[in-house]
């Protein structure tokens, strides 16, 4: 169910679970079906949360970030502003995904690492656990 109210509130929504989830969302906040939103998520100004997603438990959604199709976002992680994860994308716990960066469709992101600010992960990339990512693009190797 989208929430486009037109100022920062409190939302209500429940859970999988049937437990109440509170966040905050703003201007043009749009969340998809099928949605699943843990407890303590803060969504904020323009945030896309699109269909199947699956968002953690204190996860942060920067302003203008976008979400995609069956994606997973791990517990505790933070989604940088303008940030986009491409559709079936995961994102594990504790991870970071700087402003503006781009996390191709299928790709997967580790427990806690980092993918700075406007760095590109292509389709299909496996980031380990406590990784930092600092160029602006992942090269990817050809397989064997």
């Amino acid at each position: 169910m989208p929430v486009t109210n037109g100022s920062m509130s409190r939302k209500e929504h429940i859970n999988p679970k049937g437990k109440k989830v509170f966040f905050l969302s703003g201007r043009g906040v749009k969340i998809g079906t099928d949605v699943t939103i843990q407890e303590g998520v803060r969504l904020f100004p323009g945030a896309c949360i699109s269909d199947s997603a699956s968002i953690g438990e204190n996860v942060v959604v920067g302003a203008g970030a976008r979400i995609g199709y069956r994606t997973k976002v791990g517990d505790n992680s933070r989604v940088g502003k303008d940030a986009y994860i491409h559709d079936g994308a995961t994102i594990g716990s504790e991870a970071q995904i700087g402003q503006g960066a781009q996390i191709g469709c299928d790709a997967t992101v580790g427990k806690g690492s980092l993918v700075d600010a406007n760095t590109a992960v292509p389709d299909g990339a496996v980031i380990g656990d406590n990784v930092v990512i600092t160029h602006r693009e992942v090269i990817r190797f050809p397989r064997t």
